[in-house]
């Protein structure tokens, strides 16, 4: 196997996000969950594929959740791969691993996410609301269309019963703005209306390569601390 912490998963349940987006749940294959902290990843294997090194998939659900899922976008052989799954499918992945998720306790979190970059913040968002009363969660999602946005149910549901927790979505291909969500691209100003004290708060960023370098270089350039900045790419 390509890494000593290689273990066997089993697909135990399967839902349809989108007509491109796939979430599975798993276990282990002596069914256990394997513990792990919002925000981390497994790598996956496939020994006969040509890309060796494998491919690492964001974990959605948070450690309070009684699953654990990975949530998948049909693009490439590996992703493919996997959305074709069936319950009973197995496939070889690392345990949990990664460190993209907040440093501190008493910090407000300011999320932004673009397309399936907003996986890992399905668990952190989840897990944090479960863990504290007090900490702010503003999450800022973006997407081509409106049928692309994921756990739109899950996060109205929390934001309903938790006022803590904000969303604000962005549409880029659609014309019509609706009251939840606006026609435009993310940007440091619509952040700003949100930050009362950019020390007291940490910034996470995933998505595709150029959303995560864009909206760091803009927060960097409206005057938040780049040490405040954590990042992670998703394709």
């Amino acid at each position: 196997m390509p890494v000593q912490d290689a273990q066997e998963y089993v697909v135990v349940g399967k839902k349809q996000e989108t007509p491109t987006i796939t979430t599975l749940s798993l276990t282990l294959l002596n069914g256990h969950v394997p513990s792990f902290k919002a925000g981390q990843y497994i790598m996956v294997y496939f020994p006969d594929s040509k890309v060796q090194r494998g491919k690492e998939y964001s974990i959605s659900s948070a450690p309070i959740e009684d699953t654990f899922t990975i949530t998948v976008r049909a693009v490439g052989e590996y992703s493919n791969r996997l959305c074709a799954m069936n319950c009973g499918a197995t496939f070889m992945g690392s345990l949990p691993r990664g460190s993209f998720y907040r440093e501190h306790n008493d910090t407000d979190l300011i999320l932004l996410a673009a397309g399936i970059g907003v996986t890992p913040f399905r668990s952190i968002i989840f897990d944090v609301a479960a863990r504290t009363s007090s900490q702010k969660l503003h999450l800022f999602y973006s997407n081509t269309t409106s049928q692309e946005n994921l756990f739109m149910r899950d996060f109205d549901r929390l934001a309903k019963r938790n006022k803590n927790f904000r969303i604000q979505s962005y549409i880029t291909r659609e014309s019509l703005t609706t009251p939840v969500a606006l026609v435009r691209r993310i940007n440091p100003e619509n952040i700003l209306r949100t930050v009362h004290n950019s020390v007291r708060s940490e910034f996470l960023i995933s998505g595709a390569t150029s959303f995560v370098r864009e909206q760091r270089i803009g927060l960097e350039n409206a005057g938040f601390l780049h040490e405040r900045i954590y990042t992670e790419v998703c394709s």
